[in-house]
């Protein structure tokens, strides 16, 4: 049995549809059906802001909502090709380094959208979430039973690190930015190296208006992203007591219980 389930990109960005969504494909496997997921065409396209672009991307997020042990994207070449040596075929990626990504080129095809690119943009997203991807060419007999057995050609993408669990997965991957917040080089270490969480007196700038429990990305001082999470205070909170200690803060706001601006469990890092 199969059953079919349309998507927005709404629909796995809010907290409770996400989990909803992740809740009946559980069922639906766990009954022996084979769920079936696309874009919602007819939604996405009065709704621009929120598609997903390319079944790619979309495939990667369904196999992290999915907690999938592999995701298998078919294309119509083998895998992904040195295209400096004579095509030859990439078997193993273990990192996605910035010289896999420069082996990417998008597609030119009216059929396809973003190309091999836009399928290591996939693979970035499910190896992040603990999955395995394989990337091979759906013009070869059988490979689907290869794949299960162990002998397919294409090119595999080996997960990186510790699996995020449930929530910092949707924080890194579903949830959209609302803002954003610069930090110091020593907040920087301290996220990084220490597993902290994020205090008002190593933030240096505050971009955008948003309220309390949004989701924003924290910057290092040069500006690149390099974490997101969920604060626990407003904008209009959080910009007079920047660079303040916490128990400046407990003086400005004798009400306030907790002094992190971001909790460690709500935060996680996009980059290392």
């Amino acid at each position: 049995m199969v059953g079919q389930i349309l998507l927005t990109r709404d629909d796995v960005a809010e907290r409770k549809r996400h989990v909803a969504i992740k809740n009946t494909i559980e069922t639906l496997l766990n009954e022996g059906v084979v769920p079936i997921l696309n874009e919602n065409d007819s939604v996405s396209a009065e709704e621009l802001e929120i598609q997903f672009g390319d079944n790619d991307i979309l495939s990667a997020l369904v196999a992290s909502l999915a907690k999938a042990d592999i995701l298998a994207i078919l294309t119509t070449v083998r895998g992904l090709l040195d295209l400096e040596d004579d095509r030859k075929l990439i078997e193993i990626v273990e990192t996605i380094s910035p010289k896999i990504e420069a082996l990417a080129r998008g597609t030119q095809s009216q059929t396809s959208v973003g190309g091999m690119a836009a399928k290591i943009e996939a693979a970035k997203v499910a190896t992040r979430s603990g999955c395995c991807v394989f990337i091979g060419s759906g013009r070869q007999p059988g490979i689907l039973v290869d794949l299960v057995t162990g002998k397919p050609e294409g090119t595999f993408f080996i997960p990186s690190g510790i699996p995020l669990e449930s929530k910092k997965r949707w924080l890194a991957f579903f949830g959209h930015s609302h803002g954003s917040i610069q930090v110091d080089a020593g907040a920087v270490m301290a996220l990084k190296n220490k597993g902290s969480s994020l205090l008002a007196k190593g933030i240096t700038a505050c971009h955008a208006d948003f309220p309390t429990q949004t989701l924003i990305d924290v910057v290092d001082e040069k500006g690149n992203v390099f974490a997101r999470g969920l604060t626990q205070f407003s904008s209009a909170d959080l910009r007079p007591v920047l660079g303040k200690s916490s128990r400046e803060i407990a003086n400005l706001y004798p009400a306030r219980k907790r002094m992190e601006v971001i909790h460690r469990d709500s935060l996680v890092l996009l980059r290392d």
